[in-house]
């Protein structure tokens, strides 16, 4: 027996899919939606429609992959998100990961320090003869 999903049920799982994120107001658009062999997998940043107020819970991620996995056709739900990450194997528990911005690294040197240079300094072999 084939268990891989005809096109035309892809196309339906993958619509039905669609419906229950955008239901939880999912921007989809930030998500790659893969079906194989009865398996969901959802792949890229797990978030809320820009706009939406209401923070996205570990709660509302098991809520949801609930719901994907009543989906007909559908056996195994995963996910791999830069932002969620899974803390156990039924999908209970999900955790943010925060991501650190990369910023400019601290100036060490305390503002309106003076520094002084020695003539020894000016004389340095790579620096051109004096006049």
């Amino acid at each position: 027996m084939n268990m891989n999903p005809t096109p035309i049920a892809r196309a339906e799982i993958y619509r039905q899919v669609r419906t229950v994120l955008v239901r939880h107001l999912i921007d989809v658009g930030r998500l790659t939606i893969q079906i194989s062999m009865n398996h969901l997998h959802l792949q890229g940043t797990l978030r809320r429609l820009s706009g939406v107020t209401a923070v996205l819970t570990s709660q509302n991620i098991h809520a949801i992959f609930s719901e994907l996995r009543l989906i007909r056709g559908v056996r195994r739900v995963n996910g791999e998100f830069d932002n969620w990450r899974q803390m156990d194997d039924v999908g209970a528990s999900w955790v943010p990961i925060t991501v650190e911005k990369l910023a400019a690294p601290p100036v060490t040197t305390p503002v309106g320090e003076v520094f002084e240079v020695k003539e020894a300094d000016k004389t340095s072999p790579s620096a051109p003869p004096a006049g």
